[in-house]
């Protein structure tokens, strides 16, 4: 089929004020072969007023109680969908009128996971900020790429052929993996296929506010979603694998303002770092101090 039906699945939990921003722009897609499923955790708020108001557009709602798995609500869009491919949406993000248009240059043989750039929004105002989640290209292998240097992949960027999906059996369900079962998933999909591609360009926003499942995550190693994983590395893989995530979670701390771990985890970095992560870690501390004695 040169145009395959796409299933957008968007799982949505109480974000009645960002579900018609996000809708309206999957119903203005420029690809119009698509079906769209809502997996609503009986949200509490007005998403059942606002879902009636896109009566008129075929969307399927499915009520779920994921009782916190994110990863429940995501293999029911998998279970209900007719789609030969999966787009997944969380309900505070966007996409730009020609995301799927463009993903959809790519369904041909040996792609099975498209991913792009987002640009990331204010919670309140929806301006851009300075601010872009900038996806890297995978180098193969797929999965030596992703686990060692960390995940890139942004949910609501990805398009992912549904029978690879369905070949690991969906996303884990398991508590511990809240807001990282997406890596998760990604590590096993690199397990069979090294199909994935980047989109350079921001075909999304991403949206910043406090109830973000990835928000609650990010000063936090993601060890659950890829410990079943480390006996397929060397030590030498793994001590890498540890250098980077430690910056990472330096870099993350960097830009919260939480200072305190910040600095200790620099300061281990210089002294035990890559030479490329002691450079980086150096003149973030730098940068640090400097900052420190304006104020």
């Amino acid at each position: 089929m040169q145009n395959p039906l796409i299933t957008v699945g968007i799982p949505s939990y109480n974000h009645a004020k960002f579900l018609t921003k996000c809708l309206k722009s999957v119903i203005n897609q420029t690809y119009s072969n698509l079906e769209v499923i809502v997996v609503d955790n009986y949200s509490t708020d007005n998403t059942d007023g606002i879902l009636s108001g896109f009566k008129d557009y075929g969307i399927s709602i499915v009520k779920v109680n994921n009782e916190g798995s994110i990863g429940m609500s995501r293999n029911t869009i998998l279970n209900k969908s007719r789609g030969e491919w999966i787009a997944f949406l969380d309900s505070d993000d966007w996409w730009t009128e020609d995301k799927l248009e463009k993903c959809a240059n790519y369904f041909q043989v040996g792609i099975d996971l498209i991913y792009h750039d987002l640009i990331v929004v204010d919670e309140r105002y929806d301006r851009t900020q300075s601010m872009e989640i900038t996806s890297r290209s995978l180098k193969e292998p797929v999965f030596k790429d992703l686990i060692i240097k960390g995940n890139t992949i942004a949910t609501s960027s990805v398009v992912v052929r549904k029978s690879v999906l369905s070949k690991i059996n969906g996303m884990s369900e398991s508590k511990e993996m809240f807001g990282i079962e997406d890596f998760n998933t990604w590590l096993k999909i690199s397990q069979i296929t090294e199909g994935f591609k980047h989109i350079p360009e921001n075909l999304g926003f991403y949206r910043m506010h406090s109830n973000n499942a990835s928000l609650a995550k990010k000063y936090i190693r993601p060890s659950a979603a890829y410990i079943e994983f480390l006996p397929l590395l060397s030590k030498r893989e793994i001590n890498a694998m540890n250098n980077n995530y430690d910056f990472t979670a330096a870099r993350l701390n960097f830009m919260g303002i939480n200072s305190n771990t910040s600095k200790r985890k620099l300061v281990s970095l210089i002294k035990h770092g890559s030479l490329k992560n002691r450079i980086k870690a150096f003149y973030m501390l730098l940068a640090s101090l400097l900052s420190m004695r304006k104020k």
